[in-house]
């Protein structure tokens, strides 16, 4: 068993949030990625990121969710409604793909890259 499971969920609001999460979750913003002299992700580690679920791309991820927005009958929100759940989990991989019902999944992914210390 490994030591540091953790679970996190964060509420993702705003008009845009989906496509800003989906665009750090997917290693799209060079700012994080060392680009800048502050970079926090380490970009020698993307080759073992995976995308297990969802789309490729943020832009994708967002158009899905504008859809599935669109067929549940959304109209309009509040600025401060809550658009997605962010969840980050530390826990087996063949746990996760049998638990999570994929028409409510925008995007889900493995991600190796994570902060330098």
């Amino acid at each position: 068993m490994n030591p540091r499971q953790f679970l996190r969920i964060k509420k993702l609001t705003g008009k845009e949030i989906i496509e800003v999460a989906a665009r750090h979750n997917h290693r799209e913003i060079h700012a994080e990625i060392g680009a800048a002299q502050d970079g926090k992700i380490d970009a020698a580690l993307f080759g073992l990121n995976r995308v297990l679920r969802g789309h490729d791309t943020a832009k994708a991820v967002a158009s899905h969710a504008r859809i599935l927005m669109d067929a549940a009958g959304v109209k309009s929100l509040r600025r401060d409604a809550v658009r997605a759940l962010e969840l980050v989990v530390s826990v087996r991989l063949s746990y996760l793909s049998t638990k999570f019902n994929s028409s409510m999944t925008l995007s889900s992914g493995r991600t190796i890259s994570s902060p330098r210390r």
